[in-house]
């Protein structure tokens, strides 16, 4: 005998994309606990991110490499921490003469990540910096190591899990690539909800 089901009964609705909070500071500033610093350096600060909104920093060490995003480390006085990806574990401190407010707050939008982790494992960076453009899109985000999968403005979080439109770099040129799913979202900064 066979038994016939209906399509779609016995598979289990896709898991929602899970969002994340990352920051090498706890929400008073502090550093972590068991923070493993890559390097420590000289150099300069402004405030902003090109990548992370929020109380964060723009850095540029003597070599005039670009660090973003830093946060202040508030148990040393012009310091801050940067960390080049959400999933790094390694943090750069970064000494500072004197370092100006930055006072933004973490927003609650979540229409931006930082970085994002798709459905087949890859992970993807926000760019920074100018933007190439695919058909009138805004190219947001670089995949992989060869960055040839790129996710365009505007992730879509109507319904779960939230989702992408790509692109795909040839070598010459963009050309349609499929919608990505989002399994895991990242978000520069101490989670709103731990200074409640």
């Amino acid at each position: 005998m066979i038994l016939a089901t209906a399509p779609g009964v016995l598979a289990s609705a896709p898991a929602p994309t899970k969002v994340v909070y990352v920051a090498p500071v706890d929400s008073h500033g502090r550093p972590l606990p068991n923070l493993t610093i890559f390097i420590d350096v000289r150099g300069t600060c402004e405030p902003g991110s090109d990548s992370v909104p929020g109380p964060v920093y723009r850095c540029f060490d003597v070599g005039n490499s670009v660090l973003d995003p830093c946060w202040a480390d508030k148990d040393h006085a012009g310091a801050v921490l940067c960390m080049p990806s959400p999933w790094s574990q390694n943090v750069v401190e970064l000494d500072t003469k004197a370092l100006p407010a930055s006072t933004e707050p973490v927003p609650e939008s979540l229409a931006f990540p930082w970085g994002v982790q798709l459905a087949n494992g890859e992970k993807c960076l926000a760019a920074q910096g100018a933007h190439d453009e695919y058909r009138g899109r805004v190219v947001d985000y670089a995949c992989g190591k060869t960055y040839r999968l790129v996710l365009l403005r505007g992730m879509h979080q109507s319904q779960g899990p939230w989702t992408f439109d790509s692109a795909i770099w040839t070598g010459k040129e963009y050309i349609p690539g499929p919608t990505e799913t989002v399994r895991i979202a990242w978000y520069g900064g101490p989670s709103p909800a731990a200074k409640r």
